[in-house]
């Protein structure tokens, strides 16, 4: 048991350290690398189609977001799929699939022009709450 551990630990650092050490990673990388993920955290076929269409209309607004954004839902019998997007562990935008044939990419499109807002406010009230001369309210 112990010799298995060790040996998975030492192939884990080995792998963490080459991908650490390697040259040459080109711009692209470094690109998505400080854009953020997106994290699908949906269990059904709704949540699902969701998300693929929220992953769509956000590649293609591009919001310039250095964090991770959570997309996870809550299936509710009386109100249908409660769905929550949430941005460094705050909720950004919750949204409601309904039963029956939905426009997912509308539906996607508003939730990724609503949230792409509330986290520019919420990353311009991060720099801008800084200065001691403003208070929270007056940002």
């Amino acid at each position: 048991m112990y010799q298995a551990n060790r040996t998975f630990m030492s192939i884990l650092a080995a792998l963490i350290m080459s991908l650490v050490f390697c040259g040459g990673a080109n711009a692209e990388q470094d690109k998505l690398l400080n854009q953020g993920l997106l994290v699908d955290e949906t269990f059904t076929h709704k949540g699902n189609l969701f998300f693929q269409s929220f992953a769509l209309a956000w590649h293609q607004h591009n919001p310039k977001v250095s964090g991770n954004v959570a997309i996870s839902e809550k299936p509710n019998a009386r109100y249908g799929h409660q769905v929550f997007i949430s941005f460094n562990n705050q909720i950004v935008y919750q949204g409601v699939i309904r039963s029956g044939n939905m426009d997912y990419a509308q539906l996607a499109e508003n939730a990724v022009q609503n949230s792409a807002y509330t986290i520019r406010s919420m990353m311009l009230q991060r720099f801008a709450g800084n200065s001691p001369d403003l208070g929270r309210d007056e940002i």
